[in-house]
């Protein structure tokens, strides 16, 4: 029997800045309209690389070891392990024995490579920026997730969804109401309006910052979602920005904004059972991923298994009945009271969600 749920709103609100927590009985107000949100300045002097966090965990596999072994630098690792996302194949025969990388940690491998973007050159800088590159980025994105053909795009009240209509990464393009947007485009929306309002509106956390300084910033400054066929390497979906911010070393603070990119159909056949697909596998990433976005507003180099819990439990707020997030609890500190909050290895990170179930 499932346990009464005890409400978020009007209970206790999590608000994150800078890596602390504060909690309340009641909803801490937002920053003034018209004003921007504060933010917190790196010390005079410091480099930002010195701020970067630690890679995400993976197995200690041939790219870790030649990490420790001094024979790759962080960004070049970060490089190699973003690039075995997509082709796994190609790094195994340059290093040996690399392991399939953890399709719920994209978010944050990506991350890695573009938080180290600035410390590659030549034709590594270059394979790093292809693989960062937005879908509609097309010959600029060959070796990510680039459309191959023109994209088409639908703006909603806050988010503006693009997708194709040819090509692997064509949606479903039945269009029941025939009004041009195939009926999964408009699912999509809903799905992501809806957890904008409950994340955003009804929570209250910073609502992901405009892109509209980074060269291909979509139609305007809402948040770009891009549907692409990423089941076929086993991915959910992922957040990552290309805001010049990101990379500029004058920018004195950690928020930045994002794109995001989802599966295009969330089909049975790429991710069988036990595995989530169809509509909750795209409710439960939306939730999740989308508060990726959330926390790039606030200080996109979190602790991994502070941003990977927290966004974990995101998808227990948002949709309580998926449960998708219950395949975690095996390594969370109800399983494993022996391990601590942030250890982060494994599923662990994602484990940790039930403490903020908990706390709030």
């Amino acid at each position: 029997m499932r346990a009464r749920r005890v409400g978020v709103v009007g209970a206790v609100s999590l608000f994150v800045v800078q890596g602390v927590v504060s909690a309340s009985g009641d909803a801490a107000p937002g920053p003034p309209r018209g004003r921007p949100p504060a933010r917190v300045e790196v010390a005079p002097g410091r480099a930002r690389e010195h701020r970067l966090p630690a890679l995400a965990p993976v197995e200690r596999d041939a790219l870790a070891r030649a990490l420790r072994s001094g024979q790759l630098s962080e960004a070049e690792y970060a490089l190699w392990r973003a690039w075995s996302l997509f082709h796994l194949d190609e790094v195994r025969r340059r290093f040996g024995a690399v392991a399939r990388p953890d399709p719920r940690a994209a978010t944050l491998i990506l991350r890695d490579l573009a938080g180290r973007l600035t410390q590659l050159a030549g034709e590594e800088r270059q394979r790093a920026e292809r693989i960062l590159a937005r879908p509609t980025d097309g010959a600029a994105d060959t070796e990510g997730d680039g459309y191959a053909v023109p994209a088409v795009s639908r703006c909603a009240t806050n988010v503006c969804v693009h997708w194709v209509t040819s090509t692997d990464d064509a949606p479903d393009l039945t269009d029941a109401d025939a009004d041009g947007t195939p009926d999964w485009v408009e699912t999509t929306m809903a799905v992501l309006e809806e957890v904008w309002t409950t994340e955003v509106t009804t929570l209250g956390y910073r609502a992901p910052k405009s892109d509209l300084t980074s060269p291909n910033h979509g139609p305007d400054a809402r948040l770009d979602v891009y549907l692409v066929d990423i089941g076929d390497a086993g991915l959910y979906g992922y957040c990552i920005t290309d805001d010049p911010n990101a990379v500029d070393p004058s920018y004195p603070y950690w928020d930045v904004s994002a794109y995001c990119v989802l599966d295009d159909d969330y089909a049975q056949a790429q991710f069988p059972p036990p595995a989530t697909s169809g509509i909750e596998a795209l409710q439960a990433t939306a939730a999740h991923e989308f508060f990726h976005a959330v926390q790039y507003a606030y200080d996109w180099f979190e602790d991994a298994w502070f941003a990977e819990s927290t966004a974990a439990w995101m998808e227990d707020v948002v949709y309580d009945d998926v449960d998708d997030n219950l395949q975690y609890l095996d390594t969370s500190p109800l399983h494993r009271p022996d391990r601590p909050l942030d250890w982060g290895r494994g599923f662990y990170q994602y484990g940790a969600w039930i403490f903020w179930r908990f706390l709030s």
